[in-house]
């Protein structure tokens, strides 16, 4: 759980992660879903996007997002979540 909170990633990267280690399925869900209690995907990728554009002052509003879409989909997030957060960001 401290690892969720530390270093978010999605909820597909986490149950990947963790069935690559060994653990069934029904167990990686389980252990996903409480370690995420509290925080649905959609108010982490805010969250983290939020964060990561102050990093990105002054760059382009293309390169930005490209490079926030990426960073967020490599972290684990549907592209879905990704595009409403970039959208909701942009306007």
């Amino acid at each position: 759980a401290q690892k969720v909170l530390s270093k978010p990633l999605g909820r597909r990267l986490l149950l990947s992660k963790l069935r690559e280690k060994g653990i069934a399925s029904p167990l990686a869900e389980a252990a996903v879903a409480t370690g995420t209690a509290g925080e649905d995907e959609l108010t982490t990728v805010r969250r983290l996007a939020t964060h990561r554009l102050e990093h990105m002052k002054g760059l382009p509003q293309a390169a930005s997002q490209r490079r926030l879409f990426g960073f967020l989909s490599r972290r684990g997030f549907s592209s879905e979540i990704v595009y409403q957060v970039l959208r909701e960001l942009r306007g």
